[in-house]
């Protein structure tokens, strides 16, 4: 009898049409679906997942939330901002986008990151992320689209997006500007954005000293770190190597005020300052985002701003 289990079982997940990729399966999804391989790579890209029952679901309805994050992580861009708990969780990507010029406020608004994009607002953020392409025949490809014209929104970054070969229309010559994007249609979109931008490798995360204050003293020392809240632990090692090396008595104090600095939440921001003496040196402790960084002022330095004494923490958050 386990013999034929095991056979009925073979033939059961054949007929299924499972679709399997690395560790990826997904029951409602076929090699013979037309945009098989292009949800296969982006998945394993870790640019989309499926759901926890197993399936992709490849005809739902895609967010402009859902959108905007898969086209910033394809473009390999990040924003840092302050998010509190009632903020969306779109809203790093969103700024990102914005930041980027993908879209303006006026063209996507914040509030509308849980509705379905439509084809047209796709469009519109696929052909500004391709700055440097070059548009050719523009007439010619507005000619064979059968429902765009001069007065149809977006119709310009919709044919550069067809120049580009990035975005397909139906068999019927349509585009359907204001037809709802699904996730088959996102992904196979996504997927030839990764083959035609070029995404910079990141540089090796680093401690970079440098006075960034205009108004900080001669002799101040400045340590800056981009990013940090990806690079904690390459970045702990070499703070704490260089403050041995700098102030080499405070260095264990500092470096324990950093990183409680580093981690601290206040009221749903992590944004903010932080004032304190070390030995005889002056420190200011500073995140703006996800940038960090430590000023040692000289020994003995004071403004009108500084306003902390020794054995005090003054720490304010914003």
């Amino acid at each position: 009898m386990k013999h034929k289990v095991i056979i009925l079982t073979i033939i059961f997940l054949l007929s299924t049409g499972i679709a399997t990729a690395g560790n990826f399966e997904f029951y409602d999804l076929g090699y013979d679906h037309w945009a098989y391989e292009e949800i296969m790579t982006m998945t394993e890209a870790g640019i989309v997942e499926g759901y926890p029952d197993g399936t992709f679901r490849p005809d739902s309805l895609v967010t402009y939330g859902e959108f905007i994050k898969m086209a910033c992580q394809v473009a390999g861009i990040k924003g840092y901002y302050p998010m509190s708990k009632s903020d969306h969780w779109a809203k790093p990507y969103y700024y990102t986008g914005l930041n980027a010029g993908y879209f303006t406020e006026y063209d996507i608004d914040i509030k509308v990151m849980d509705r379905s994009i439509p084809r047209g607002y796709m469009a519109l953020v696929v052909s500004s992320m391709l700055e440097d392409y070059d548009l050719k025949d523009y007439d010619n490809i507005l000619d064979k689209i059968e429902d765009i014209n001069s007065r149809t929104p977006y119709e310009h970054h919709i044919v550069r997006a067809y120049s580009s070969g990035i975005l397909a229309g139906y068999p019927d010559n349509t585009f359907r500007p204001e037809q709802p994007l699904t996730r088959a249609e996102a992904l196979s979109v996504i997927c030839r954005l990764s083959e035609i931008i070029e995404v910079e490798e990141p540089e090796e995360p680093r401690v970079s000293m440098e006075n960034v204050i205009t108004s900080a003293p001669e002799g101040t020392i400045t340590l800056s770190m981009l990013n940090y809240d990806d690079n904690v632990d390459k970045y702990n090692a070499q703070i704490i190597a260089i403050l041995k090396q700098t102030i080499p008595n405070e260095a264990d104090e500092l470096f324990t005020a950093f990183i409680d600095f580093a981690s601290k939440q206040v009221d749903g921001t992590t944004q903010g300052m932080r004032k304190q003496y070390f030995g005889d040196y002056p420190v200011l402790l500073e995140r703006i985002q996800d940038t960090l960084r430590i000023f040692i002022l000289p020994v003995g330095y004071t403004n009108s701003y500084w306003e902390t004494e020794p054995g005090e923490i003054n720490e304010v958050f914003f």
